[in-house]
């Protein structure tokens, strides 16, 4: 009854709700992509879409692990290939919020930092094909080289992005790229959380997505979820949007 009620549980708040919150934003996002007017605004509103989309559809792959070999690496280049994306988001929404910028001033000397932070996601890659043709490699060993790698690229992004968004004299752009920093915050404590329970407590990846665990992963989930939906939702004041519906 107990592990029933706590996969039930895991899956209602920390899969379903978020899901449907997350997949409503992007249904948004690309609603107001077709409202927009400026090139800017409407690559940021469809690139936030498809982030939606991604984030949401690859929360049930996380979980699965597996000694075959092909699929293990399946996995971790689905992976690998996801925060290709984000990053690849954030590099670009630096660059964005910097032209928004009137006095055009560095984000965190970000044209030579992001080099480096592509280096660290190539450097991310290597480990993660390793680790899947390398079935003896330990959690620990894991824990140890995985985490700092997967995190560093958004350890300095979140910043970068929030620092962006300070400095943007576009109220619209600023909106959305205040919310979004906000998830990347939230993707940085996930990350924590993860690393306790999985290197530290050491529970199993199953029972950390699937059972009482993963309820500490829940309101994380929501609320990045919805801090999405308020990034798409700054693009456009809500008004002209229903005014047109």
């Amino acid at each position: 009854m107990s592990d029933n009620l706590g996969f039930a549980l895991a899956v209602i708040f920390g899969e379903l709700l978020p899901a449907a919150v997350g997949f409503y934003a992007a249904y948004w996002a690309f609603s107001i992509r077709r409202e927009l007017v400026g090139r800017v605004y409407r690559n940021h509103a469809l690139w936030l879409g498809v982030l939606c989309i991604l984030i949401e559809a690859a929360k049930p792959f996380q979980s699965i692990s597996s000694t075959n070999v092909t699929i293990a690496l399946l996995l971790n280049l689905f992976t690998i290939m996801l925060l290709a994306f984000v990053f690849a988001f954030i590099d670009s929404t630096v660059v964005v919020a910097r032209l928004s910028d009137p006095l055009f001033r560095r984000i965190l000397h970000w044209d030579r930092l992001r080099i480096a932070l592509w280096c660290d996601l190539g450097l991310t890659a290597i480990f993660f094909v390793y680790t899947a043709v390398s079935p003896s490699f330990n959690a620990s060993a894991w824990a140890i080289l995985g985490f700092p790698l997967v995190l560093l690229p958004f350890v300095l992004g979140a910043p970068a992005v929030l620092i962006g968004a300070r400095r943007s004299r576009d109220p619209v752009l600023r909106g959305s790229l205040k919310w979004f920093g906000a998830v990347l915050l939230l993707f940085l404590i996930t990350v924590m959380l993860s690393f306790v329970e999985l290197a530290v407590i050491g529970i199993s990846a199953y029972d950390s997505y699937y059972s009482y665990p993963a309820l500490a992963f829940a309101i994380p989930a929501i609320l990045g979820a919805f801090f999405l939906y308020r990034s798409v939702m700054s693009l456009v004041p809500m008004k002209r949007l229903l005014a047109k519906s």
